[in-house]
């Protein structure tokens, strides 16, 4: 392909690629090219996304951005306690069995009393 002779000629311009990392670990279908003036701005706005759209885990998940060797962007997701990932995953599979989710939520209640004294 022969640029040499393009409408209007192509310029130079200062672009950077951005990783996404999770934890450390480079996810690359999340990488993306822009502006190297517009980078943290818009690496921010994708980890702030992620850190909404992504559920919480029994341990800290990091989100961090990276471009040209730096971390532009970081946002973190909060642990969930153990038991609170069973009440989520309960609550959405089994919201229309009423008597089951009365009988998990009295045995719990009895547990916090177990628990207080």
């Amino acid at each position: 392909m022969d640029t040499s002779e393009a409408d209007p000629p192509l310029a130079e311009a200062a672009l950077s690629k951005v990783d996404i990392m999770l934890n450390g670990e480079v996810v690359e279908p999340l990488a993306f090219v822009c502006h190297r003036d517009n980078a943290q701005g818009e690496a921010r706005k994708v980890a702030q996304k992620l850190q909404g759209v992504l559920p919480r885990q029994q341990f800290v998940t990091a989100i961090q951005a990276k471009a040209d060797g730096k971390i532009i962007a970081s946002e973190r997701i909060k642990a969930c306690k153990s038991g609170l990932v069973n009440w989520y995953s309960l609550f959405s599979l089994a919201t229309h069995c009423h008597t089951l989710v009365c009988f998990l939520l009295a045995q719990s209640s009895e547990g916090r009393v177990d628990e207080k004294r």
